[in-house]
């Protein structure tokens, strides 16, 4: 269970990212400013419960940075075209392995 809001929540903030980048390419436009601030309110509300079910906030914090880590990449590389140097897909990488190492 904690990991379907861990999910979520990333989701959530994978979306705020989404449109915080946009907000940057056009920022007249306040309405996307709100738009975002609001799905990082909306973040927060699904981190909650991981704490109620599993209150190690070490191990939990641990596992969203690993999901947010990925989903960012995501958001960067394939939906705004954002290219990443060798060596940054390399410390991708390493950043996700040393994630998960700590969170074992």
């Amino acid at each position: 269970m904690v990991y379907f809001w861990i999910i979520l929540s990333c989701v959530f903030y994978a979306g705020g990212e989404y449109v915080s980048k946009l907000w940057s390419l056009n920022p007249i436009n306040y309405w996307l400013l709100i738009g975002a601030a609001s799905l990082y309110i909306i973040t927060t509300m699904f981190w909650f419960p991981t704490l109620l079910i599993n209150n190690k906030l070490s191990q939990v914090g641990l596992i969203w940075v690993i999901f947010e880590t990925i989903s960012l990449l995501i958001v960067g590389v394939l939906v705004f075209g954002e290219r990443l140097t060798t060596t940054q897909w390399i410390g991708a990488a390493l950043t996700t392995v040393a994630l998960i190492l700590i969170s074992i």
